[in-house]
């Protein structure tokens, strides 16, 4: 690693380029592994702590890292094909699964609140009177420890109280549709959430909020003539403007917050491109992939432009299934592991190593205050914290639980000068979990941000 990066530096910004595509395919600086459940449909993979999560065609699983030889455990639905998952924490899950007639009166959800050793209904009027609804998607909102959103066929959810209640914010619980199949919110401003999917008209569309998922503006896509679909979506820090998204054949990006639109990336297999990540130190790296459009079993491709979309470079593995349904970032200080679920190939890992060191790189500082996700994350005893100040402000970062209460001061109310900033939660003592880190500034910022122990 460190002999590539210094050899990067000796040579100018265009051949840069085409040495990173060209090392991309070297085994110091990439590496394909599998992590197991080849013979299952991976729908999602996270991680929380030291497990890791997927939902799969028979049921919920987990891999705890922590252990001399991990293997997954079913913790849940052996018999069902999950749709969904949200991991709160190690022990509170609440999962949707494709409901049957003959199966508990055709709920969907259920939860758990002991790692899956018992799970109850939790239906709890999502769908409406259609109590079979599942859900496409189920996000935890970081600015409520208790906010969630769930989606489906033609509506966007919200819960106020851990899922024991939902309201409509967008749709109709009977509306016609193919499905929303995405719900994101801006990792620095997270009043911005973004949605999407396809209409009941076959049309990609995306819903837009500004005032944190109460109401939402639908806008359809111009990039496509016809049937087509939005699987995806990512942001990137320094902008609320830029956001990319994922369709059928298409990677596109707006840059004005959704007013137009263009092409990045066309592959012609035309694949799905179902799952976006943007390097959180650095914008430019952007990693995404799919199912491609073309027989099956087919090889897993990995797309990645360390430009902002201008120029990728394709990463093919000797890894064979249906196409990718998930892919799911975790970032440390000195590589990107990407997290593949594979549609009948089980869990794969992909290790990008940068090329160099991450953090702001003294180009123009942005107009707002930045808070980056911290890394590692998640983390074991220490977690560095990241936050960027467009002036001379008065700053407070404090760690809260997902209960609300008060865990650590990280910084009291301190003047600190422009520029970038770096400050370190030493969380030794502190159980593993999901917390919240809340950065204030000046009085004019509060803004929210989402660890996991």
């Amino acid at each position: 690693m460190t002999i590539y990066y210094y050899i990067a530096c000796l040579i100018s910004k265009a051949s840069l380029v085409t040495l990173i595509m060209a090392l991309y395919t070297q085994p110091l600086l990439s590496e394909w592994d599998t992590k197991g459940l080849e013979d299952k449909s991976v729908h999602e993979v996270k991680r929380v702590g030291e497990e890791i999560f997927a939902s799969t065609d028979s049921g919920i699983y987990n891999y705890d890292l922590s252990h001399d030889l991990p293997e997954w455990v079913n913790i849940g639905f052996p018999q069902h094909r999950i749709s969904s998952m949200l991991v709160m924490s190690r022990d509170s899950i609440i999962v949707s699964i494709f409901p049957e007639e003959s199966y508990e009166d055709s709920i969907s959800l259920y939860r758990t609140y002991n790692g899956g050793i018992d799970w109850e209904p939790s239906q709890n009027g999502f769908g409406g009177e259609h109590r079979k609804t599942r859900a496409f998607t189920l996000t935890h909102y970081p600015e409520g420890p208790c906010t969630i959103f769930g989606t489906s066929y033609a509506f966007v959810a919200k819960s106020d109280d851990c899922g024991k209640s939902w309201r409509l914010v967008w749709g109709d619980w009977d509306g016609i549709g193919m499905g929303v199949h995405f719900l994101e919110y801006h990792p620095v401003d997270s009043h911005i959430v973004w949605s999407g999917g396809e209409d009941g008209i076959f049309q990609p569309f995306v819903l837009i909020s500004s005032d944190s998922g109460e109401s939402f503006e639908k806008r359809h896509i111009p990039l496509t003539a016809g049937d087509n679909a939005v699987y995806s979506a990512a942001f990137i820090p320094e902008s609320i403007e830029t956001v990319y998204i994922g369709m059928e054949g298409i990677l596109g990006r707006t840059i004005d917050g959704g007013s137009t639109w263009e092409s990045l990336l066309t592959p012609p297999d035309y694949p799905y491109f179902y799952g976006i990540e943007v390097h959180p130190y650095d914008s430019s790296i952007i990693y995404t992939t799919g199912a491609r459009n073309i027989p099956s079993p087919q090889e897993i491709v990995l797309y990645i432009t360390d430009d902002g979309g201008v120029l990728w470079d394709t990463v093919r593995s000797d890894i064979y299934g249906h196409g990718v349904f998930d892919l799911f970032l975790e970032q440390t200080n000195d590589y990107s592991l990407l997290y593949f679920g594979v549609r009948e190939g089980g869990v794969y890992t992909f290790l990008h190593t940068a090329l160099s060191v991450p953090g702001y790189n003294g180009a123009s500082i942005p107009e707002v205050v930045t808070l980056y996700q911290n890394y590692p994350n998640p983390f074991n005893n220490t977690t560095v914290i990241r936050f960027l100040l467009p002036s001379s402000m008065v700053v407070r970062v404090d760690i809260y639980n997902v209960s609300g209460g008060h865990v650590a001061t990280v910084v009291g109310d301190e003047a600190l000068p422009r520029g970038l900033h770096t400050v370190e939660w030493n969380a030794e003592g502190i159980s593993s979990g999901v917390y919240y880190c809340r950065l204030k500034a000046d009085d004019n910022y509060v803004i929210p941000m989402s660890l996991v122990r």
